[in-house]
């Protein structure tokens, strides 16, 4: 169950209380408002079927029932939105609040009285009727006691009570009626996701985006739970499989479907196919264990027909491991751990990869004192370049960032100088050599590349890193740094969709944060919701 209200926005509450108010029956109810008095808009918590029970759209009733027994109701809304019989959809608006007490109860105040109930088989739903109530405070089935990213708690007296904010541990509690305000994050709870312990802690993480063919992005993190979470672009978050994931996933577009990879606690590497299902994630499968031994997150791509995904691996040295899999008939088949290149690189940090030219690159960084860029291709036959140093590379800081644009691909690192240094390369003019950038940043740079709709400069690169002073996000365009805005506490991620660039990291709170370029300016950054850990 999802909160039933748009996601990024917090309304007020009064606790759980009983159905009617009256003491009789569980403490099913809650009643919930927005801050746009009488047009604050009540969506669905679940998906399922539309029922009035008798009422007339004008009552401003809705219970949207599921399959699985579990129904949901909705009160005091101007009117029913939805028909009797009509399937509903989770986050599909059912009506707006208001006062309306013409089929039940009584408000003072603008709000819709959400409560929820369930109904075993062979039972039918009769409205109001108290024995199928569900307390908040009990859990039945799983899903009775939390909403949202939130469990309840009663109060003293009806109408009291706690919400607690399940990833952060902050309890909001009753202290006046309709006082106290929720942020909602979209999380959608009751999937079946079930949490790990991972020790050590997650370090920050940041999340990866992966952009279907159709357009739409689709954006994924491991949360402090330890499980994998999923946003669809503009829509809520949602666990799609639980475990003791560490680190940032990886996502890679193909066909309909998204391949995930993620570091286990035991540092090695699953994977699960995203087909849009939720709880689609079954790391436990022999399938879904790819085994290896990392000491890098994974980074992964789409080359020759192929998922690559590579990890920077222990074995007799510190080297760069890959695995791979023909994209056709499910199952996929993977290759087996391998070193990338038996000519062994000896690296440190996580490994680059983009596909520029119909071949497959990699940028790694040596260990000190060397410290310096090493790069490889891969063909569409397999065949090597093998481990040369990138021409005049600087000592690098951090791992590297590499990215294919308008016919070049862009190398970016952070000196052990303390600045940011970025060299071009085409098949035309070879290596352009390297600019020292400057700028001062914590982490790892990103690089990505942009067409924008306008004159004089329709294609660009843009380098975005995570700032020494008040840890803001920069945007590194020609010769300007530009500061954005905003604390982030993790390396930012970048990527292109519906012509626009998105920028987006981890903020101080553990919410994700977005930035949008498009038409030559950048917006304000708003927040994603979620936990990030």
């Amino acid at each position: 169950m999802s909160l039933p209200w748009a996601a990024r926005a917090s309304w007020v509450f009064n606790g759980p209380h009983t159905w009617g108010g009256n003491g009789i029956g569980p403490w099913n109810s809650l009643d919930l408002e927005g801050g746009d008095r009488g047009h604050d808009q009540v969506l669905a918590a679940t998906a399922g079927t539309a029922h009035l029970d008798g009422h007339s759209q004008s009552c401003g009733y809705v219970r949207v029932a599921q399959a699985n027994g579990w129904q949901t109701t909705y009160v005091h809304m101007t009117q029913a939105l939805v028909s009797e019989g009509a399937p509903v959809t989770r986050g599909q608006l059912l009506g707006v609040t208001d006062t309306n007490t013409s089929c039940f109860g009584s408000a003072s105040g603008f709000h819709v009285h959400f409560s929820i109930w369930f109904v075993p088989t062979g039972y039918t739903y009769c409205f109001g009727c108290t024995q199928f109530a569900v307390d908040w405070q009990t859990s039945n089935g799983g899903q009775g006691e939390q909403i949202g990213d939130y469990s309840w708690t009663d109060g003293a007296q009806e109408y009291q009570g706690c919400a607690t904010q399940i990833v952060t541990n902050v309890m909001t509690c009753w202290t006046n009626y309709l006082a106290q305000s929720i942020y909602n994050a979209g999380t959608v709870a009751g999937s079946a996701c079930s949490a790990g312990t991972v020790s050590p802690p997650n370090p920050h993480t940041n999340a990866s985006v992966a952009v279907a063919p159709s357009g739409q992005a689709h954006i994924f993190a491991t949360g402090p739970d330890g499980a994998l979470w999923h946003l669809q672009y503009s829509g809520s978050w949602g666990c799609v499989g639980g475990g003791v994931i560490k680190g940032t996933p990886a996502a890679v577009a193909f066909g309909s479907n998204i391949q995930l990879f993620v570091r286990w606690a035991d540092d090695s590497i699953r994977t699960a196919t995203y087909d849009g299902t939720p709880s689609c994630c079954n790391w436990s499968t022999s399938a879904a264990n790819l085994g290896g031994v990392t000491v890098t997150d994974p980074v992964a791509t789409f080359f020759n027909n192929q998922i690559h995904v590579l990890i920077g691996g222990q074995g007799p040295s510190f080297d760069v491991y890959e695995n791979y899999a023909n994209v056709g008939s499910p199952p996929l088949v993977w290759s087996g751990w391998h070193l990338f290149d038996p000519q062994t690189a000896h690296i440190v940090g996580k490994p680059a990869v983009a596909v520029f030219n119909g071949y497959l690159y990699v940028v790694v960084r040596a260990p000190a004192p060397n410290n310096m860029l090493y790069m490889n291709t891969e063909s569409t036959t397999g065949g090597l370049s093998h481990w040369t140093v990138v021409p005049g590379s600087p000592t690098g800081a951090s791992d590297p960032a590499v990215s294919s644009f308008n016919n070049q691909l862009q190398v970016v690192v952070y000196g052990t100088d303390a600045a940011v240094h970025e060299e071009d390369y085409s098949t035309v003019l070879g290596w352009a050599g390297w600019q020292n950038l400057e700028g001062h940043l914590i982490g790892n740079p990103n690089s990505v590349g942009y067409v924008i709709p306008v004159q004089p400069y329709p294609k660009q690169f843009h380098i975005f890193v995570q700032g020494t002073g008040g840890s803001a996000l920069w945007d590194h365009l020609g010769s300007t740094w530009t500061s954005l805005g905003g604390v982030i506490t993790d390396d930012p991620v970048g990527a292109v969709f519906s012509g626009q660039i998105h920028v987006m990291a981890r903020g101080q709170d553990g919410v994700l944060y977005e930035w949008i370029y498009g038409n030559g300016s950048w917006s304000g950054y708003a927040s994603l919701g979620g936990q990030i850990a």
